[in-house]
C-alpha cells in the first residue's frame, strides 16, 4: 500500500485521499475487478502497473448547455456529430473527465487546439477547439485537473467545448455516460 501511496502518478498521499472511482496505480502489482471495473496491465509508460478502470466519468465544464447532440449529420462533411458540444464563454476552465494520462495534446485544422485522454481499459475523452492547453503528451492527470480552457479554434462556429467519450475506438454518446 505504501508503494501505491508514494508512486507519483496516484499524486496522493494518504489513503484518505483515495476517491471513490479513482484510478490507482498499483506498483508491480495487480487489481482484482470490483463491480463495473475492468483491469489493464502494462498502460502506458507505467510498465508492471495495473489500472483499474470505472467508466465514472465527471461532466468536464460547469456548464451543460449543449448546442449540437452526438449522432446529428454533419452539414457539410461525411459522418455524423461524434460528440456534444456545449456552449461557453472563451477561457472557462475544462476538467479532466477522469482520471488518465493525456495522449493527444496538439493542434489539428478540424478540431482545433485538442486533447485526448487514455482513462485504461478502452476508455478515452476528447476536448477540442480549446483555447488553451495546460497538459502534455504523457502527463497523467487526475479527475477533474484543470487539463485547459474553452475556446474557437479550428473548424468551429463560435466558443464552444467539443466533448467526446470514445470506447474500445468507438465514439459513444458522452450524454449517457456523464455522471
Amino acid at each position: 500500500m505504501e508503494a501505491t501511496l508514494a508512486y507519483p502518478a496516484n499524486g496522493i498521499s494518504s489513503p484518505d485521499q483515495i476517491l471513490a472511482g479513482q484510478q490507482l496505480l498499483l506498483v508491480h502489482g495487480s487489481a482484482s475487478v470490483a463491480s463495473g471495473g475492468a483491469v489493464t496491465t502494462g498502460v502506458g509508460s507505467s510498465e508492471g502497473a495495473a489500472v483499474w478502470s470505472v467508466p465514472d466519468f465527471l461532466w468536464p465544464l460547469g456548464y451543460d448547455k449543449i448546442s449540437d447532440f452526438f449522432g446529428t449529420p454533419r452539414a457539410n462533411a461525411v459522418g455524423y456529430h461524434t460528440g456534444v458540444d456545449f456552449v461557453a464563454p472563451i477561457g472557462t476552465i475544462v476538467g479532466s473527465t477522469a482520471a488518465g494520462q493525456v495522449t493527444v495534446a496538439t493542434w489539428d485544422p478540424s478540431y482545433g487546439n485538442w486533447i485526448e485522454i487514455d482513462h485504461g481499459g478502452g476508455y478515452r475523452s476528447r476536448y477540442a477547439h480549446l483555447d488553451a492547453i495546460w497538459v502534455r503528451e504523457g502527463e497523467w492527470v487526475q479527475a477533474n485537473a484543470f487539463i485547459g480552457t474553452v475556446g474557437n479554434t479550428g473548424n468551429s462556429s463560435g466558443a464552444h467545448l467539443h466533448f467526446e467519450i470514445i470506447i474500445d475506438g468507438q465514439a459513444v454518446n458522452p450524454l449517457t455516460w456523464l455522471n
